[in-house]
């Protein structure tokens, strides 16, 4: 049983204990268990540290020792000057004949000596991570701020390795131009996942349109307009005789090349329904036809802000995050891109970064370096009518038939 005098003490101290903030309970109660074992923790662990963390020490114990005996000289002359002063106020007693004894002189203040050490202690000071003034011999203190610039530096290092890694993955030598799309896709999702990437390459459709009018057909046509009412006249006799309307004739067609921007390669988890895609260049929702077309980046920071951007389907929930485009060749002497890289972050709604553009543009240009190390495939085969004395195929003999008939 605890005698009472201790029950009283434990008593006082609990009350006192209850006036404390989180703070300094800590420093009370929990910092001088810790501490110790936390130094021979540093001991263990990181020798070399801890004789950095001794010598701050060492140095933050000095600096208060001369804070401390600076605030006592100047408190000491303080209260000197404040004595003189009441003396000079106070009047001459005449009844006081007897002489007091001369008051010894306050001791000088070794002011220059202790600003000339707080000068050198300040400078060390400054040239440290964490400033000693704040150690304050705390090894929990030190601890918790070598463990934050220790986990500063391995995030540093890790996004570097990431970056590295990218980057030799993009610059992989291959040996067909799938290959090197695959990888520069690979790449991207490596350093900037969550994300989706795609590749489109510049291609050419051909489209049927209406001939446009020759003017002097049209003013030959005008000349003949009264044989062409008589023609008008009698077609309309027939229809009446045999209770039939001709259809009406169709304008001359003529077939006119469109270029377009066709995606080949994608990431997005629906790329099935995206690749093979195709977009016109000259549509106003194909952005990253813009980069092919002007060679330079296409960077949207937010996609909200772009109301012409196309997406395929399925259509995001939410047009939150970021677009970019960047176009590259195929070979060194191409005047003009073949294909753009384009990514976006609607996965996870995030806005890209300058430092992620560049790197990504990196990437880019890692590929594309690639790329032109890739040898071109053969043109295909031109097909030649068959000549006089070569006789034609089946089929075409059929068609011949059938014109005759």
């Amino acid at each position: 049983k605890m005698p009472a005098q201790m029950e009283d003490a434990a008593s006082l101290q609990k009350q006192g204990d209850d006036d404390l903030n989180p703070s300094e309970y800590l420093a009370k109660h929990v910092y001088p268990v810790l501490e110790p074992a936390i130094v021979e923790l540093l001991k263990a662990a990181f020798p070399a540290d801890f004789k950095e963390f001794v010598r701050r020490a060492s140095v933050a114990a000095e600096e208060t020792q001369l804070l401390e005996l600076q605030k006592q000289q100047e408190d000491k002359a303080a209260e000197v000057k404040g004595n003189e002063d009441g003396e000079a106020e106070a009047p001459p007693a005449e009844e006081e004949k007897e002489e007091k004894p001369a008051q010894p002189e306050a001791e000088k203040p070794l002011e220059p000596e202790i600003r000339r050490r707080v000068s050198q202690v300040s400078q060390v000071s400054v040239q440290n991570t964490v400033p000693v003034s704040k150690a304050r011999l705390r090894p929990v203190l030190w601890l918790a701020q070598y463990l934050k610039e220790r986990n500063k530096q391995n995030t540093a290092d890790r996004e570097e390795a990431k970056r590295n890694s990218a980057l030799e993955l993009a610059s992989t030598p291959a040996e067909d131009i799938e290959t090197v799309h695959a990888n520069l896709i690979a790449s991207v999702k490596q350093l900037l996942w969550p994300c989706s990437v795609y590749i489109a390459t510049r291609d050419t459709i051909v489209e049927q349109v209406p001939k446009p009018v020759d003017p002097a057909e049209e003013a030959a046509k005008q000349a003949e307009g009264e044989e062409g009412e008589e023609e008008a006249e009698a077609e309309a006799e027939e229809e009446g005789e045999d209770g039939e309307e001709k259809p009406p004739k169709e304008p001359a067609m003529m077939d006119v090349d469109v270029p377009i921007l066709r995606y080949i390669a994608c990431s997005h988890p629906s790329k099935e329904t995206i690749t093979g895609r195709s977009l016109r260049l000259d549509s106003p929702d194909c952005i990253s036809g813009r980069a092919l077309q002007t060679r330079d980046p296409v960077f949207i920071a937010d996609v909200a802000a772009e109301a012409a951007l196309h997406f395929f389907p399925p259509e995001p929930d939410a047009r939150e995050g970021s677009f970019l485009a960047v176009s590259f060749t195929r070979t060194p002497e191409d005047t003009e891109p073949y294909a753009v890289l384009s990514l976006d972050t609607l996965l996870d709604r995030r806005a890209l970064t300058n430092s992620d553009v560049e790197m990504a543009l990196r990437l880019a240009r890692a590929a594309e370096a690639v790329a032109h190390t890739v040898p071109l495939p053969p043109p295909p085969p031109v097909e030649e009518p068959p000549g006089e004395d070569e006789e034609a195929p089946e089929g075409d003999e059929e068609a011949e038939e059938e014109e005759e008939g």
